[in-house]
């Protein structure tokens, strides 16, 4: 399952107006303003989980290896804790605890 084309047309609107600089917490701060905002011009995404997804997909095509190793081991630690929740049976002791943790979700919920 790969990322819908909707979301791909969002992160593509997206990106073009993100900035390059800065570090990876401002960066994700920037995308994820931008997305809530509604000015940003995003056409699909709609719900909690398309923004989310669509803010960090606009950093991630700018980001260094290291900060989408970050950034992609943090949400696959997102995405266990919520299957977990959705009460997938889920081994929370397999799930790896980030060196760097960025917070992205404290991060959405500032922006």
């Amino acid at each position: 399952m790969g990322i819908p084309n909707t979301m791909l047309i969002d992160i593509n609107i997206l990106e073009r107006q993100l900035s390059k600089e800065g570090s990876l917490e401002d960066r994700i701060k920037e995308a994820m303003k931008l997305v809530k905002s509604r000015r940003s011009g995003l056409m699909f995404a709609v719900t909690f989980d398309q923004q989310f997804r669509t803010a960090i997909g606009g950093v991630i095509l700018h980001a260094s290896e290291e900060e989408r190793a970050r950034i992609t081991l943090e949400m696959r630690v997102l995405g266990s804790l919520s299957a977990a929740i959705e009460g997938l049976p889920i081994d929370l002791s397999q799930i790896p605890e980030p060196e760097k943790p960025i917070g992205l979700l404290k991060l959405w919920h500032e922006s």
